[in-house]
């Protein structure tokens, strides 16, 4: 029967169970690993031991923030798709020699602890892990001060967030799990470590270790899978299902004929880009009333199944190119390329959604000497940087500058991207609208891998340098052992690549095209967050001309729309997504 204790007052021994473990065989160690199946998770919470102050300084205020704490902590644990218990107190150091007598208890050679957002928590936590286990024994690192996994001995603790993809609150909301996400902490309060909690404080952070436990419980379900074979991240779950299918393809014949050299990568990897997101600078701070939101419907798939892609190798073209001689070829050739352009201004200077980034401007020019909006360039006497052919057209269409020169230009031939590829991405979103209003769990989990496959996966970054952390000072480097070439060479043989890394710039700058496309469908473009478009002024017949024109690409490559119980559900088409009485 489930209980709430505070962790000094608990049997551990309860805990011990031969059978509660999986094997699973080791390849590197050429052993048999047991894995336990609990389910353990962790959570802290924080305060400040003072109110921030000030103090006076030659006559000015200054301000004076002191650091947080951990005053409370929570370790629920979960087995069989029931809570056994959730354990509690106060410091971080009892936090540990918790985790330590549950280590000891618990049967098996490893034991998975999930954290939400691990980062944040292991800053208060690592001396007192260090103190009783020494330094970790493996630890991996996504970003700097961004550990995903770091294990010491038997205990691996993992970052529930990235395998969420969202705040833990929508995370349970999402799968429907039984414990949701509570209130009754007072952020405000300072406190310390030692007093007691109230019947609502104890509620509060005993639901945040207990609906995480039951979210990772429900993925496992679905998946069909233990914790032994838990992805690190929500884009592995998709990746091993797309893998084994182009796997059956021959995907990786397709991939070694059509990479990128290594001095190819780096340029793509300069000209790929992100959603565009943006306000207009016409009506910041500017209240409108009667505001639609018009989505597009699974924007990063539809590119993947409605346009052409480069799908030869590229080769690389000597001399210097005008945008014309590129837009007059490119609907046969896909081109990447390196411009320059001189004295850059916009056509019209009421335009509501300027394209080119600041941080894409390679040509040394200091932001000073540009006009900028909110990150995007209005004029500036230089620009350089790399792009391909999609984004010229937009480019050109909304910029003039007195001298355009494209050199370093690279082509490839247009065709569509391979059938098992495609066919995977649309029976995805097959399934993601026969999903619709069914079971939570399975939906979310085929949403999140439909956009993980077409975009996810695609624009994952082939040269990962390995982050180190400096056990000593705290601060993370990159690795010297290796160089990045090799690490490129390295990646490119591994039999498990099989994305050209080109795809995913295309996708992304067909995404934007398409983004503008469907601010052209209003007069007043508010707002734009990658596949979506706020405005006051839709026009509906241009509305319906931008769902038809990406509705017969997608029938021109074989893919129509899905249609369940009698409703039509088209990639692409623009959807009234939310309205807003007023929006600022």
């Amino acid at each position: 029967m489930y209980k709430l204790v505070h962790w000094k007052m608990y049997n551990y021994g309860e805990l011990y169970n031969k059978d509660a473990v999986s094997k699973k065989y080791d390849v590197k160690n050429k052993n048999v690993v047991k894995y336990s199946d609990y389910i353990i998770t962790v959570d802290t919470e924080t305060s400040k031991k003072h109110k921030n102050d000030f103090e006076m300084v030659k006559g000015r205020k200054k301000w004076n923030s002191y650091k947080n704490y951990v005053v409370a902590f929570t370790v629920t644990i979960r087995y069989k798709h029931e809570n056994i218990v959730t354990l509690y107190g106060n410091r971080p150091d009892e936090c540990i020699e918790c985790l330590h007598t549950l280590k000891k208890c618990i049967y098996g050679d490893k034991i998975f602890v999930f954290i939400f957002n691990l980062p944040y928590d292991y800053v208060f936590l690592r001396k007192f892990m260090f103190a009783k286990w020494g330094t970790p024994d493996n630890q991996l690192n996504i970003d700097p001060h961004y550990p995903i996994s770091i294990e010491f001995g038997r205990i691996i603790f993992r970052d529930a967030l990235v395998l969420a993809q969202r705040k833990l609150e929508k995370w349970a909301s999402d799968l429907n799990v039984e414990t949701q996400k509570e209130s009754g902490w007072d952020y405000a309060k300072i406190r310390t470590q030692h007093e007691d909690f109230t019947i609502e404080e104890l509620r509060y952070i005993e639901a945040d270790t207990k609906s995480m436990a039951e979210c990772i419980d429900k993925v496992l379900m679905t998946l069909g899978c233990k914790l032994k074979d838990i992805p690190f991240t929500a884009t592995g779950i998709a990746r091993r299902d797309a893998y084994k299918k182009g796997k059956k393809a021959k995907a990786k014949y397709l991939y070694q004929r059509i990479h990128l050299t290594y001095d190819q990568y780096l340029k793509f990897e300069k000209a790929f880009h992100g959603g565009y997101t943006h306000v207009n600078r016409f009506f910041a701070n500017v209240k409108v009333k009667g505001v639609e939101c018009q989505d597009e419907n699974s924007a990063y798939p539809t590119q993947v199944c409605a346009n052409k892609f480069p799908m030869t190798k590229f080769i690389n073209l000597r001399g210097y190119y005008t945008p014309e001689e590129i837009l007059s070829t490119h609907d046969k050739y896909a081109y990447m390329f390196k411009i320059t352009m001189i004295n850059v201004h916009l056509r019209d200077p009421r335009e509501q959604m300027p394209v080119l980034q600041v941080s894409k401007n390679l040509s040394g020019i200091r932001r000073k000497e540009m006009t900028i909006d909110n990150g995007r360039i209005l004029d500036c006497p230089v620009y350089e940087g790399y792009m391909n052919d999609i984004d010229l057209e937009l480019v050109i269409e909304q910029y003039h500058a007195d001298y355009i020169i494209i050199s370093e230009l690279m082509r490839s031939e247009y065709d569509y991207l391979p059938r098992w590829f495609t066919d995977h991405v649309y029976q995805l979103y097959r399934d993601k609208c026969m999903l619709k209003g069914g079971d939570p769990v399975l939906y979310d989990i085929t949403k999140m891998k439909l956009n993980s496959v077409a975009y996810g996966m695609l624009a994952m970054r082939n040269i990962k340098e390995e982050i180190i952390e400096d056990y000593a000072s705290g601060e993370f480097k990159l690795s010297e052992d290796e160089k990045p070439q090799d690490i490129y060479e390295r990646f490119i043989n591994n039999r498990k690549s099989i994305y050209p890394y080109q795809w995913c710039c295309w996708v992304t700058s067909y995404a934007q095209q398409r983004l503008f496309a469907l601010g052209k469908c209003c007069k007043n473009w508010l707002y734009s967050d990658t596949d979506s478009c706020f405005s006051d002024s839709w026009d509906q017949e241009k509305l319906k001309a931008f769902k038809d024109e990406i509705k017969k690409k997608l029938h021109d490559n074989g893919y129509d729309p899905i249609v369940v119980n009698g409703k039509e559900y088209c990639l692409g088409a623009a959807c009234l997504d939310k309205t807003c009485d007023e929006y600022l």
